[in-house]
């Protein structure tokens, strides 16, 4: 369980004026996007860098593997956006098939 944020990694609250908070798969794929997002500014730093997509899967299967309760997931994958230059997306493959995304930008 955690405290819900915005895109923009903002706390929001809801309309009973609380903040919300995020359980389960929510909760997971929150954490997997802060994480990472973090980890690319502070380490990788570019995608231009030869690398880039490497260290950033490298790095998120790592978190997937350190939660203990997330053993539905299939994989992480990274890939470089086809729609938006210098942006990564990440991509969760869980084992029902279902997928979540979310890009890292320069």
């Amino acid at each position: 369980m955690d405290i819900q944020l915005n895109e923009h990694y903002d706390f929001e609250l809801d309309d009973r004026n609380d903040m919300p908070l995020v359980r389960g798969r929510a909760a997971f794929e929150q954490l997997l996007s802060n994480w990472t997002t973090k980890y690319y500014i502070e380490i990788v730093g570019r995608t231009n860098r030869d690398n880039v997509l490497s260290l950033m899967e490298l790095y998120a299967n790592r978190i997937v593997d350190e939660i203990d309760d997330v053993g539905r997931v299939s994989q992480v994958a990274v890939a470089f956006s086809d729609e938006e230059p210098n942006t990564l997306e990440v991509t969760t493959i869980y084992l029902n098939s279902a997928q979540s995304s979310f890009e890292i930008s320069e």
